[in-house]
């Protein structure tokens, strides 16, 4: 490869392909959160459907206790938004620009996506506490004659 054949490679991944594999990678980790939050849900709603906690509680306790999925629902739509295929008309002029810009967003709406599940762990931790106050202790047995 001569010097200016090398350049062309250089100019066309650095222009073309290297914002294009960033989008690819942002893809990618949005991919990974979608299967976090949905794996996170599986966990808790089974966990809150086979406890008779739930008989026990009032509504506004169970309310509490849904805060982290509605927040891990926010978190995967989210997600899901990041790696949305949408049409975009890209000029060949300014192709590198509107892959930043594409890439951008992207990046936005994946952290946004990633601090969301970052929260609902934070509440998911306070209703933990929160559920072992309220169980109601086993009661004692007195020791027979």
């Amino acid at each position: 490869m001569d010097d200016r054949e090398q350049k062309a490679f250089w100019d066309r991944w650095y222009y073309l392909e290297s914002p294009i594999k960033e989008i690819e990678v942002i893809d990618s980790a949005a991919r990974q959160l979608i299967t976090i939050t949905a794996f996170l849900q599986g966990i808790y709603f089974a966990a809150i459907s086979l406890s008779d906690f739930k008989k026990q509680a009032a509504t506004w306790q169970l309310a509490i206790l849904l805060i982290p999925a509605v927040l891990w629902l926010v978190s995967l739509v989210l997600a899901v938004v990041t790696f949305m295929p949408a049409t975009r008309r890209i000029k060949r002029d300014s192709a590198r620009e509107d892959l930043i810009r594409i890439r951008d967003a992207k990046y936005c709406t994946l952290r946004a996506s990633f601090y969301v599940l970052l929260a609902s762990l934070a509440v998911l931790l306070v209703d933990v506490v929160i559920y072992l106050r309220w169980i109601p202790s086993a009661p004692t047995v007195a020791p027979g004659p």
